[in-house]
């Protein structure tokens, strides 16, 4: 039951410091600034270099995605966060 309580504990340890992660750098150092412009990008679409619609499209016509890319509709919100499929946009 001990380890149980420990194990638990340390999980949400974790999830509050990882959630949290930016404030987190700012307890031990108050001058960090965070910019998601600074961010590196990993392309989720390849080729990922924009060549058609103003850059937005790669050679292959597809839309040049990367992690936390957010496609908006009025229906819902998602977020793609690993690979997809060319054939498969959920």
């Amino acid at each position: 039951m001990y380890q149980v309580l420990i194990k638990n504990f340390l999980m949400q340890l974790v999830a509050r410091l990882t959630k949290g992660i930016v404030e987190t750098y700012q307890i031990c150092n108050p001058t960090l600034k965070y910019s998601e412009a600074l961010n590196p990008k990993h392309f989720l679409t390849n080729p990922s270099t924009g060549v058609l619609n103003d850059g937005y499209d790669n050679a292959n016509s597809d839309l040049i995605l990367h992690v936390n890319f957010e496609l908006v509709n009025f229906e819902r919100k998602r977020r793609f966060v690993s690979t997809i499929s060319n054939n498969l946009l959920c």
